[in-house]
């Protein structure tokens, strides 16, 4: 069971757009049209706005996806993000950092038993704003294009050498100024994955979230 949702229907994108709703109703004595415009990348939980921030803004995040239970024995796992952003001007944003993995397994049918913490490889992000939301425009899209690198597989935590590139289109739209919101991603990512036995795996995933 992950802890994330992988693709189709996003629930958290419902409830952040209603709690934008529910806060604008309680300021509605304020003049909509005179709050600063929001930032939409992560209003939406597992689903990604196409917001990139403010031009000259930095910061450094941590994101972490729980991995939990098998059929047979006792499965736990994490990975987490230690991501640093900055935006060189409105209509680009930069991202990079390293990634970490935990694993507690046991007993788990086709898995070695393992109880480890380790530096897992690293990644970057390069964000394009290529439609800027207007007063005229409610729309705002954002391309995303992002290589990772891994030594350790996620699921398993054994070494690999794992190459994926990732390309992101997230998307939303302003259906009430500065209270409402709805977002929108599609993503296709191919990767190669070279095991320590010496096989090579090709995948690729096209994903879809609303």
């Amino acid at each position: 069971m992950r802890a994330r949702i992988a693709s189709g229907w996003r629930p958290a994108a419902v409830f952040g757009a209603f709690a934008l709703l529910c806060l604008g109703g309680a300021a509605r004595a304020e003049d909509a049209e005179s709050w600063k415009e929001i930032e939409t990348k992560y209003i939406f939980g597992f689903t990604t706005g196409s917001g990139i921030g403010i031009e000259g803004e930095k910061e450094f995040t941590v994101d972490s996806i729980g991995r939990f239970g098998k059929r047979d024995g006792h499965y736990a796992a994490t990975e987490t993000k230690y991501e640093y952003e900055f935006t060189p001007s409105q209509f680009v944003k930069i991202e990079f950092g390293a990634l970490g993995l935990t694993h507690n397994i046991g007993g788990v049918t086709d898995l070695d038993n393992r109880n480890a913490a380790a530096f897992a490889g690293g990644f970057a992000e390069f964000r394009y704003l290529a439609l800027e939301r207007t007063s005229n425009n409610p729309f705002s899209v954002t391309l995303a294009f992002e290589p990772n690198v891994r030594l350790i597989d996620e699921t398993s935590g054994e070494h690999v050498h794992n190459y994926k590139f990732e390309t992101t289109v997230n998307a939303d739209v302003e259906l009430l100024r500065n209270r409402l919101y709805a977002g929108f991603d599609l993503l296709y990512e191919p990767e190669v994955t070279l095991t320590a036995t010496g096989d090579t795996i090709r995948e690729a995933t096209l994903d879809l979230g609303v």
